[in-house]
């Protein structure tokens, strides 16, 4: 059980090197199509793979006689409830109140852990966990350098996006009794593709260029990018990131998750040739000491509550 504990953290850190790369990705696409394109393209294709999976063999998904309850909730807190408050968050707040805010997503999944699944943290777990708060804090406030106005929408709007991320890792725990993570994963996907898109085709027609729809599939470089976010963070790390819940506390998960914006810092640096400062390697420190302390200092490691990160073929013991 123990080594298995560990293949967990060793996994998080994986994910977290994936999410604070897609950051990147995400930054070049912006910079060629929108965001409701890079979106609904992105989860289009990551239920396409999805489907390529299950037609291969690779898993099997079979929902019947189970409630689809937990799998909605899942799904509209995160990536649907997430990514729109974010987005919309981002768009009327400067960037230090943006991601001063983002960085409570483990003190709400603290809260959140504590009122929906009943589980409890320690003291020490607290202190590390609000130590990795204050390492994004300062990441943030002493390397902005974009100003602006906060309006209080935005603000909500924000808000509403911790909320949901935290909602998020809670039923995909409570989720994972009933599901494998890949099920999650690909209801996951298959929901957001659905949401996104409308969406994105409702704007698209309205601005009269549907015909227009696919064409950035066309260009290689957008391509590129929209495989690696759809296939690599919204399939292979979300599945990680569902298995992690069903072993872990999510306090846990959320704080390990600080990782993501260190692997940022340092992928803006040696791919951007971003300046390290003294306020990266004091946040980074931080970030990395309470993630670490979290996680020795507690961060139940339980196998009754998923399925694992089986396969869809695994868990149904074919």
């Amino acid at each position: 059980m123990q080594a298995e504990k560990w293949v967990v953290y060793a996994l998080l850190v994986l994910k977290a090197f994936i999410y604070g790369l897609s950051v990147l990705w995400i930054g070049k696409l912006l910079q060629s199509i929108g965001v409701m394109d890079v979106l609904a393209l992105r989860f289009l294709l990551s239920a396409l793979g999805i489907l390529v999976l299950v037609r291969l063999g690779v898993i099997k998904l079979r929902f019947q006689r189970k409630s689809m309850k937990l799998l909605l909730l899942v799904s509209i807190f995160e990536p649907i409830g997430y990514f729109l408050f974010e987005t919309l968050g981002i768009q009327r707040t400067s960037t230090v109140t943006a991601g001063i805010i983002l960085a409570l997503m483990p003190l709400s999944a603290l809260v959140t852990e504590s009122l929906i699944l009943r589980e409890r943290t320690t003291l020490l777990q607290k202190l590390f966990l609000c130590l990795g708060i204050v390492g994004a804090v300062v990441i943030v406030l002493l390397n902005s350098t974009q100003g602006g106005s906060s309006e209080w929408m935005g603000i909500l709007f924000l808000l509403l996006a911790v909320i949901s991320g935290s909602l998020f890792l809670a039923f995909s725990r409570k989720a994972s009794a009933s599901f494998s993570s890949m099920e999650i994963t690909a209801f996951m996907s298959f929901a957001s593709a659905i949401v996104f898109n409308a969406i994105n085709l409702f704007k698209h027609a309205i601005q009269g260029d549907l015909h227009r729809y696919f064409v950035p599939l066309g260009d290689f470089g957008i391509l590129s990018g929209l495989l690696f976010l759809a296939w690599i963070c919204s399939l292979a790390a979300t599945a990680i990131n569902n298995y992690a819940c069903s072993k872990i506390q999510i306090s846990s998960v959320s704080a390990l998750g600080g990782l993501t914006m260190v692997v940022t810092v340092l992928a803006g640096v040696m791919v951007n040739q971003d300046r390290f400062t003294l306020a990266h390697l004091i946040g980074t420190v931080l970030i990395l000491a309470g993630s670490v302390g979290v996680n020795v200092f507690g961060g139940n490691f339980s196998r009754k509550q998923g399925s694992g990160m089986q396969t869809g073929m695994e868990h149904h013991g074919n």
